[in-house]
Protein backbone atom coordinates (compact mmCIF):
# COMPACT_ATOMS: atom_id res chain seq x y z
CA UNK A 1 0.00 0.00 0.00
CA UNK A 2 3.28 2.03 -0.63
CA UNK A 3 1.77 3.53 -3.44
CA UNK A 4 -1.28 5.08 -1.67
CA UNK A 5 0.78 6.75 0.85
CA UNK A 6 3.01 7.95 -1.97
CA UNK A 7 -0.21 9.92 -3.78
CA UNK A 8 -0.92 11.40 -0.62
CA UNK A 9 2.82 12.76 0.17
CA UNK A 10 2.83 13.91 -3.60
CA UNK A 11 -0.97 15.63 -3.21
CA UNK A 12 0.47 17.85 -0.26
CA UNK A 13 3.33 19.17 -1.64
CA UNK A 14 1.24 19.98 -4.81
CA UNK A 15 2.48 17.46 -7.28
CA UNK A 16 -1.02 16.69 -8.65
CA UNK A 17 0.26 14.61 -11.49
CA UNK A 18 2.65 12.84 -9.20
CA UNK A 19 -0.22 11.69 -6.72
CA UNK A 20 -2.35 10.87 -9.50
CA UNK A 21 0.24 8.29 -11.29
CA UNK A 22 0.68 6.52 -7.62
CA UNK A 23 -3.17 6.38 -7.15
CA UNK A 24 -3.76 5.06 -10.52
CA UNK A 25 -0.84 2.58 -9.09
CA UNK A 26 -2.22 1.84 -5.62
CA UNK A 27 -5.46 0.72 -7.36
CA UNK A 28 -3.93 -1.20 -9.44
CA UNK A 29 -2.82 -3.57 -6.24
CA UNK A 30 -5.50 -2.92 -4.01
CA UNK A 31 -7.92 -4.64 -6.58
CA UNK A 32 -6.01 -8.13 -6.69
CA UNK A 33 -6.11 -8.40 -2.84
CA UNK A 34 -9.12 -7.39 -2.84
CA UNK A 35 -9.24 -4.63 0.32
CA UNK A 36 -12.60 -2.51 -0.21
CA UNK A 37 -11.42 -0.19 2.42
CA UNK A 38 -8.15 0.82 0.90
CA UNK A 39 -9.68 0.66 -2.42
CA UNK A 40 -12.69 3.20 -1.43
CA UNK A 41 -9.84 5.00 0.44
CA UNK A 42 -7.93 5.63 -3.06
CA UNK A 43 -10.76 6.50 -5.10
CA UNK A 44 -11.91 9.39 -2.42
CA UNK A 45 -7.99 10.62 -2.74
CA UNK A 46 -7.50 10.58 -6.63
CA UNK A 47 -11.31 11.97 -6.97
CA UNK A 48 -9.99 14.62 -4.20
CA UNK A 49 -6.98 15.66 -6.68
CA UNK A 50 -8.82 16.02 -9.97
CA UNK A 51 -11.35 18.22 -8.49
CA UNK A 52 -7.93 20.55 -6.99
CA UNK A 53 -6.74 19.93 -10.76
CA UNK A 54 -10.22 21.37 -12.25
CA UNK A 55 -10.44 18.15 -14.00
CA UNK A 56 -14.45 18.17 -13.35
CA UNK A 57 -15.18 15.81 -15.99
CA UNK A 58 -12.69 13.40 -14.90
CA UNK A 59 -14.04 14.08 -11.50
CA UNK A 60 -17.48 13.57 -11.61
CA UNK A 61 -16.42 10.08 -13.73
CA UNK A 62 -14.77 9.14 -10.22
CA UNK A 63 -17.55 9.96 -8.02
CA UNK A 64 -19.77 7.82 -9.96
CA UNK A 65 -17.01 4.73 -9.18
CA UNK A 66 -17.72 5.86 -5.50
CA UNK A 67 -21.73 5.62 -6.34
CA UNK A 68 -21.22 1.99 -6.73
CA UNK A 69 -19.70 0.52 -3.95
CA UNK A 70 -22.23 -1.38 -2.12
CA UNK A 71 -22.53 -1.78 1.64
CA UNK A 72 -20.70 1.17 2.34
CA UNK A 73 -20.67 2.59 6.15
CA UNK A 74 -22.24 5.88 6.93
CA UNK A 75 -18.67 7.55 7.40
CA UNK A 76 -18.05 6.36 3.69
CA UNK A 77 -21.60 7.63 2.54
CA UNK A 78 -20.39 11.24 4.50
CA UNK A 79 -17.46 11.22 2.43
CA UNK A 80 -19.08 10.66 -0.79
CA UNK A 81 -21.15 13.58 0.23
CA UNK A 82 -18.71 16.17 0.81
CA UNK A 83 -17.37 15.14 -2.38
CA UNK A 84 -20.23 15.78 -4.53
CA UNK A 85 -21.23 19.14 -2.42
CA UNK A 86 -17.61 20.28 -3.45
CA UNK A 87 -18.04 19.55 -7.16
CA UNK A 88 -21.65 21.13 -7.48
CA UNK A 89 -19.93 24.18 -5.82
CA UNK A 90 -16.99 23.82 -8.71
CA UNK A 91 -19.22 23.39 -11.21
CA UNK A 92 -21.61 26.86 -9.67
CA UNK A 93 -24.49 24.42 -9.21
CA UNK A 94 -25.15 25.62 -5.77
CA UNK A 95 -29.05 24.45 -5.20
CA UNK A 96 -27.66 20.77 -5.57
CA UNK A 97 -24.57 21.98 -3.53
CA UNK A 98 -26.99 23.32 -0.60
CA UNK A 99 -29.24 19.88 -0.75
CA UNK A 100 -26.03 17.62 0.06
CA UNK A 101 -24.39 20.05 2.83
CA UNK A 102 -27.41 20.24 4.58
CA UNK A 103 -28.16 16.63 4.21
CA UNK A 104 -24.25 15.98 5.97
CA UNK A 105 -25.47 18.75 8.91
CA UNK A 106 -28.54 16.99 9.32
CA UNK A 107 -27.35 13.13 9.24
CA UNK A 108 -25.95 11.66 12.21
CA UNK A 109 -22.46 11.70 10.81
CA UNK A 110 -21.08 13.30 13.69
CA UNK A 111 -19.44 16.13 11.13
CA UNK A 112 -16.12 16.89 12.77
CA UNK A 113 -16.27 20.62 11.57
CA UNK A 114 -19.68 21.93 12.36
CA UNK A 115 -18.33 25.60 11.83
CA UNK A 116 -17.17 24.86 8.56
CA UNK A 117 -20.18 23.26 7.17
CA UNK A 118 -22.38 25.78 8.31
CA UNK A 119 -19.53 28.29 6.58
CA UNK A 120 -19.86 26.32 3.07
CA UNK A 121 -24.04 26.46 3.67
CA UNK A 122 -23.76 30.38 3.95
CA UNK A 123 -21.73 30.41 0.79
CA UNK A 124 -24.43 28.50 -1.19
CA UNK A 125 -26.84 31.02 -0.10
CA UNK A 126 -24.85 33.84 -0.88
CA UNK A 127 -23.93 32.44 -4.16
CA UNK A 128 -27.98 31.69 -4.88
CA UNK A 129 -28.64 35.39 -3.75
CA UNK A 130 -30.49 34.42 -0.30
CA UNK A 131 -29.20 36.65 1.39
CA UNK A 132 -30.75 36.63 4.44
CA UNK A 133 -30.85 32.76 4.76
CA UNK A 134 -26.16 33.59 3.91
CA UNK A 135 -26.65 35.23 6.84
CA UNK A 136 -27.90 33.52 9.07
CA UNK A 137 -25.53 30.77 8.68
CA UNK A 138 -22.63 32.81 8.40
CA UNK A 139 -23.74 34.14 11.91
CA UNK A 140 -24.05 30.22 13.06
CA UNK A 141 -20.60 29.40 11.93
CA UNK A 142 -19.28 32.18 14.01
CA UNK A 143 -20.54 31.00 16.59
CA UNK A 144 -19.92 27.43 16.75
CA UNK A 145 -15.71 27.94 15.58
CA UNK A 146 -13.85 25.58 18.09
CA UNK A 147 -11.21 27.86 18.49
CA UNK A 148 -12.34 31.78 18.63
CA UNK A 149 -8.52 32.70 18.93
CA UNK A 150 -7.91 31.09 15.71
CA UNK A 151 -5.90 33.80 13.56
CA UNK A 152 -7.74 32.42 10.11
CA UNK A 153 -11.33 33.45 11.94
CA UNK A 154 -10.97 36.39 9.50
CA UNK A 155 -13.08 34.71 7.14
CA UNK A 156 -16.27 34.09 9.05
CA UNK A 157 -15.95 37.79 10.21
CA UNK A 158 -15.04 38.87 6.35
CA UNK A 159 -18.16 36.27 4.94
CA UNK A 160 -20.39 38.70 7.79
CA UNK A 161 -19.02 42.01 6.73
CA UNK A 162 -19.44 40.93 3.02
CA UNK A 163 -23.38 39.86 3.07
CA UNK A 164 -24.23 42.51 5.79
CA UNK A 165 -23.38 45.02 3.21
CA UNK A 166 -25.35 43.50 0.79
CA UNK A 167 -28.20 43.48 2.60
CA UNK A 168 -27.25 47.67 4.13
CA UNK A 169 -26.90 46.37 7.35
CA UNK A 170 -24.20 49.21 7.92
CA UNK A 171 -23.24 48.04 11.75
CA UNK A 172 -23.50 45.16 11.87
CA UNK A 173 -20.76 44.96 8.71
CA UNK A 174 -18.03 47.65 10.02
CA UNK A 175 -18.06 45.41 13.18
CA UNK A 176 -17.58 42.44 11.42
CA UNK A 177 -15.12 43.90 8.82
CA UNK A 178 -13.23 45.35 12.19
CA UNK A 179 -12.75 41.76 13.66
CA UNK A 180 -11.85 40.61 10.23
CA UNK A 181 -9.31 43.12 10.01
CA UNK A 182 -7.99 42.40 13.50
CA UNK A 183 -7.62 38.99 12.68
CA UNK A 184 -6.23 38.80 9.18
CA UNK A 185 -3.72 41.24 10.71
CA UNK A 186 -2.88 38.22 12.82
CA UNK A 187 -2.82 35.68 10.51
CA UNK A 188 -0.44 37.89 7.83
CA UNK A 189 1.94 38.36 11.21
CA UNK A 190 2.29 34.62 11.49
CA UNK A 191 2.65 33.96 7.75
CA UNK A 192 5.26 36.72 7.73
CA UNK A 193 6.99 35.19 11.13
CA UNK A 194 7.02 31.17 8.78
CA UNK A 195 8.68 32.79 5.73
CA UNK A 196 11.10 34.82 7.85
CA UNK A 197 12.01 31.49 9.91
CA UNK A 198 12.63 29.85 5.97
CA UNK A 199 14.44 32.55 4.87
CA UNK A 200 17.32 32.32 8.07
CA UNK A 201 16.91 28.40 7.20
CA UNK A 202 17.86 28.95 3.35
CA UNK A 203 20.15 32.16 2.89
CA UNK A 204 22.56 33.68 5.68
CA UNK A 205 21.56 35.74 8.28
CA UNK A 206 22.21 39.27 6.02
CA UNK A 207 20.27 37.87 3.37
CA UNK A 208 17.67 36.68 5.77
CA UNK A 209 17.11 40.49 7.35
CA UNK A 210 16.87 41.84 3.61
CA UNK A 211 14.07 39.43 3.22
CA UNK A 212 12.47 40.14 6.07
CA UNK A 213 12.79 43.65 6.06
CA UNK A 214 11.38 43.36 2.42
CA UNK A 215 8.22 41.01 3.83
CA UNK A 216 7.86 43.68 6.67
CA UNK A 217 7.11 46.45 4.38
CA UNK A 218 5.31 44.66 2.68
CA UNK A 219 2.72 43.94 5.74
CA UNK A 220 3.12 47.24 6.39
CA UNK A 221 1.34 48.35 3.18
CA UNK A 222 -0.97 45.45 3.06
CA UNK A 223 -2.21 47.29 6.79
CA UNK A 224 -2.02 50.42 5.07
CA UNK A 225 -4.39 49.28 2.77
CA UNK A 226 -6.58 47.78 4.89
CA UNK A 227 -6.95 50.71 7.81
CA UNK A 228 -7.53 52.84 4.78
CA UNK A 229 -10.63 50.58 3.25
CA UNK A 230 -11.53 50.65 7.14
CA UNK A 231 -11.35 54.25 7.02
CA UNK A 232 -13.54 54.59 3.71
CA UNK A 233 -15.97 52.23 4.75
CA UNK A 234 -16.78 54.08 8.03
CA UNK A 235 -16.73 57.82 6.15
CA UNK A 236 -19.24 55.91 3.70
CA UNK A 237 -21.63 54.93 6.85
CA UNK A 238 -21.36 58.28 8.41
CA UNK A 239 -22.39 59.52 4.99
CA UNK A 240 -25.75 57.27 4.51
CA UNK A 241 -26.46 57.65 8.27
CA UNK A 242 -26.18 61.90 7.57
CA UNK A 243 -28.60 60.68 4.22
CA UNK A 244 -31.23 59.25 6.49
CA UNK A 245 -30.97 61.77 9.40
CA UNK A 246 -31.89 64.52 6.93
CA UNK A 247 -34.54 62.30 5.16
CA UNK A 248 -36.13 61.64 8.67
CA UNK A 249 -36.19 65.03 9.36
CA UNK A 250 -37.57 66.20 6.43
CA UNK A 251 -40.85 63.25 7.33
CA UNK A 252 -40.88 64.39 10.43
CA UNK A 253 -41.49 67.98 9.32
CA UNK A 254 -44.09 67.11 6.41
CA UNK A 255 -46.09 64.79 8.88
CA UNK A 256 -45.64 68.00 11.13
CA UNK A 257 -47.35 70.55 8.61
CA UNK A 258 -49.73 67.97 6.80
CA UNK A 259 -52.71 67.91 9.41
CA UNK A 260 -51.88 71.89 9.27
CA UNK A 261 -52.19 72.31 5.51
CA UNK A 262 -55.51 70.03 5.52
CA UNK A 263 -57.02 72.29 7.77
CA UNK A 264 -56.18 75.31 5.80
CA UNK A 265 -57.33 73.24 2.73
CA UNK A 266 -60.79 71.99 4.48
CA UNK A 267 -61.44 75.69 5.53
CA UNK A 268 -61.49 76.98 2.03
CA UNK A 269 -63.24 73.95 1.24
CA UNK A 270 -65.96 75.74 3.07
CA UNK A 271 -65.49 79.17 2.71
CA UNK A 272 -65.96 78.38 -1.14
CA UNK A 273 -69.28 76.41 -0.82
CA UNK A 274 -70.29 79.55 1.81
CA UNK A 275 -69.86 82.15 -0.71
CA UNK A 276 -71.17 79.96 -3.90
CA UNK A 277 -74.70 79.76 -1.99
CA UNK A 278 -74.64 82.90 -1.18
CA UNK A 279 -74.31 83.99 -5.19
CA UNK A 280 -77.32 81.83 -5.50
CA UNK A 281 -79.51 83.19 -2.75
CA UNK A 282 -82.44 84.47 -3.74
CA UNK A 283 -82.65 87.34 -1.37
CA UNK A 284 -79.36 88.36 -2.00
CA UNK A 285 -79.95 88.81 -6.20
CA UNK A 286 -82.70 90.68 -5.44
CA UNK A 287 -80.34 93.56 -4.11
CA UNK A 288 -77.77 94.24 -7.05
CA UNK A 289 -74.95 95.69 -5.54
CA UNK A 290 -74.84 93.15 -2.41
CA UNK A 291 -75.38 90.45 -5.36
CA UNK A 292 -72.83 91.65 -7.87
CA UNK A 293 -70.07 91.98 -4.92
CA UNK A 294 -70.61 88.71 -3.49
CA UNK A 295 -69.83 87.33 -7.03
CA UNK A 296 -66.85 89.54 -7.38
CA UNK A 297 -65.56 88.05 -3.98
CA UNK A 298 -66.41 84.18 -5.05
CA UNK A 299 -64.19 85.00 -8.05
CA UNK A 300 -61.43 86.24 -6.23
CA UNK A 301 -61.49 83.76 -3.57
CA UNK A 302 -61.26 80.81 -7.07
CA UNK A 303 -58.71 83.14 -8.53
CA UNK A 304 -56.23 82.59 -5.18
CA UNK A 305 -57.53 79.61 -3.80
CA UNK A 306 -57.08 77.67 -6.59
CA UNK A 307 -53.60 75.79 -7.14
CA UNK A 308 -51.37 78.10 -9.97
CA UNK A 309 -47.83 77.33 -9.93
CA UNK A 310 -47.66 73.64 -10.87
CA UNK A 311 -45.28 74.96 -13.55
CA UNK A 312 -42.27 75.06 -10.96
CA UNK A 313 -43.39 71.35 -10.36
CA UNK A 314 -41.18 69.10 -12.44
CA UNK A 315 -41.10 65.68 -13.69
CA UNK A 316 -38.98 64.59 -11.18
CA UNK A 317 -41.09 65.76 -8.79
CA UNK A 318 -44.26 64.02 -10.23
CA UNK A 319 -42.22 60.76 -10.38
CA UNK A 320 -41.67 60.76 -6.75
CA UNK A 321 -44.99 60.40 -6.04
CA UNK A 322 -47.55 58.70 -8.61
CA UNK A 323 -44.07 56.33 -9.36
CA UNK A 324 -44.43 56.64 -12.75
CA UNK A 325 -41.69 55.90 -15.07
CA UNK A 326 -40.06 59.17 -17.73
CA UNK A 327 -41.49 57.59 -19.83
CA UNK A 328 -45.09 57.06 -18.30
CA UNK A 329 -44.83 60.90 -17.31
CA UNK A 330 -45.01 62.00 -20.71
CA UNK A 331 -48.08 60.87 -21.74
CA UNK A 332 -49.74 62.98 -19.22
CA UNK A 333 -49.74 66.70 -19.73
CA UNK A 334 -49.25 69.03 -16.75
CA UNK A 335 -53.06 68.75 -15.01
CA UNK A 336 -53.26 65.33 -15.01
CA UNK A 337 -49.79 65.05 -13.41
CA UNK A 338 -51.15 67.57 -10.80
CA UNK A 339 -54.60 65.62 -10.33
CA UNK A 340 -52.93 61.96 -10.54
CA UNK A 341 -50.84 63.01 -7.82
CA UNK A 342 -53.46 64.21 -5.61
CA UNK A 343 -55.31 61.49 -5.84
CA UNK A 344 -52.32 58.77 -4.82
CA UNK A 345 -51.93 60.95 -1.92
CA UNK A 346 -55.56 60.40 -0.84
CA UNK A 347 -56.73 63.96 -0.66
CA UNK A 348 -60.65 64.10 -0.30
CA UNK A 349 -62.52 64.85 -3.20
CA UNK A 350 -63.94 68.63 -2.46
CA UNK A 351 -60.68 69.76 -1.55
CA UNK A 352 -59.14 68.74 -4.82
CA UNK A 353 -62.27 70.52 -6.31
CA UNK A 354 -61.05 73.69 -4.77
CA UNK A 355 -56.96 73.44 -5.80
CA UNK A 356 -58.20 73.06 -9.32
CA UNK A 357 -60.52 75.22 -9.39
CA UNK A 358 -63.23 73.28 -10.60
CA UNK A 359 -66.60 71.74 -8.85
CA UNK A 360 -67.12 68.21 -7.72
CA UNK A 361 -68.69 67.13 -10.66
CA UNK A 362 -66.43 68.40 -12.85
CA UNK A 363 -63.42 66.61 -11.08
CA UNK A 364 -65.26 63.30 -10.88
CA UNK A 365 -65.58 64.14 -14.71
CA UNK A 366 -61.57 64.53 -15.59
CA UNK A 367 -61.00 61.51 -12.92
CA UNK A 368 -63.08 59.03 -14.91
CA UNK A 369 -60.84 60.71 -18.13
CA UNK A 370 -57.28 60.35 -17.06
CA UNK A 371 -58.86 56.73 -15.55
CA UNK A 372 -59.23 55.30 -19.22
CA UNK A 373 -56.43 57.68 -20.63
CA UNK A 374 -53.68 55.42 -17.56
CA UNK A 375 -55.80 51.95 -19.11
CA UNK A 376 -55.70 52.66 -22.39
CA UNK A 377 -51.73 52.92 -22.32
CA UNK A 378 -51.35 50.34 -20.08
CA UNK A 379 -50.07 52.06 -17.08
CA UNK A 380 -51.27 50.92 -13.91
CA UNK A 381 -51.96 52.71 -11.00
CA UNK A 382 -52.98 50.65 -7.85
CA UNK A 383 -53.04 53.43 -5.29
CA UNK A 384 -55.56 55.22 -6.83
Amino acid sequence: FCYYYLGLIHNENNNSSYSIMYYEKAIKKVRQYGDKNYLFNTYCEITWTYLKMKKYDIARQYIGTLNNFKNISDTQQASINQILSTYYECTNEFQKALEINKKILSSNNNYKDLSRMLFKISENYQALNKLDSALLYAEKAEMCKQDSSYYLNYFYYQNIGEISEQLKLWKKSATAYKKAYLLKEKATSKALDKQIMSLEKKYDLKEAENKALLYRNLNEQKTMALEKNNQLLEERQQRLQMEKDRTDQQITEQQFLLPLYEQITTRNTQIRKFLYDLTTDTHISKVPFLHEKVNYEFKLFDETAHAKNIEILTDEDFGKVTRLSEEELQLLNKSEKLLLSLLVMKVPHQQISVLLNTNPKSLSSRKLKLKKKLELNHVEMNDI
